[in-house]
């Protein structure tokens, strides 16, 4: 059994129960990470920006001493202080680090391993970090990647993700260029801000769906 402490209410990703081998504790505020517009419950109530690793650790259930801590998307969130003080390997796990890589940089004497993307395990390896390994974050998601009996596939093409180019700078021409095949009798949707039981919908009324990874988690 391995124990795990960690900073996401790993539930809004999968049910606990499949989460075999793995003693999970989490931690935060209840109101800090509404995952699909609803707030998850935390094992710990715990503020990372005011409270220490010591403080932490002390409120951890009895009997309960992590093998590791894992920290998802810690250019978003804040760290404990002393994080360097933690006797366990320190995880993190990194998501858009082309809009934080500063922040990163500064951040990674906290971590023991870094897990990212290929394109990232490149970037931190060359930024001198010792150990970064590839980490598929976004892929098949069994609470929203479903079949929903009854839902019409009256879309040709959809696609679901974040429209600011400031974001997804890349994602602007090729949308233009998705949004002209309705010139050709191609029936296209492209959305935003879909979440939970509205985004596992919209997929199903799709033949062919692109996922933009942030409405997806």
């Amino acid at each position: 059994m391995v124990r795990v402490l960690c900073d996401l209410p790993i539930e809004c990703l999968d049910d606990l129960a499949n989460l075999r081998g793995i003693d999970l504790v989490t931690f935060g505020m209840p109101d800090r990470m509404p995952v699909e517009l609803v707030p998850q419950p935390f094992t710990v109530t715990f503020d990372s920006s005011r409270g220490t690793w010591q403080q932490l650790a002390a409120a951890l259930p009895r009997g309960f001493t992590p093998d590791l801590v894992l920290f998802f998307h810690p250019e978003q969130e804040p760290l404990p202080g002393g994080m360097h003080l933690c006797a366990v390997p320190v995880v993190g796990v990194i998501s858009d680090y082309q809009l934080t890589l500063p922040n990163l940089t500064a951040l990674q004497p906290c971590f023991d391993v870094l897990l990212c993307d290929r394109h990232g395990v490149q970037i931190f390896a060359r930024l001198g970090h010792n150990d970064v390994r590839w980490f598929c974050q976004y892929t098949h998601n069994r609470r929203l990647h479903r079949r929903i009996p009854g839902v019409a596939r009256d879309l040709d093409v959809g696609f679901a993700g974040i429209l600011n180019p400031a974001v997804q700078r890349d994602h602007a021409g090729w949308l233009a260029r998705l949004g002209n095949l309705g010139t050709r009798g191609i029936r296209v949707e492209v959305r935003h801000g879909l979440y939970g039981d509205g985004y596992a919908r919209f997929l199903n009324r799709t033949k062919s769906a692109s996922i933009g990874r942030s409405t997806a988690n």
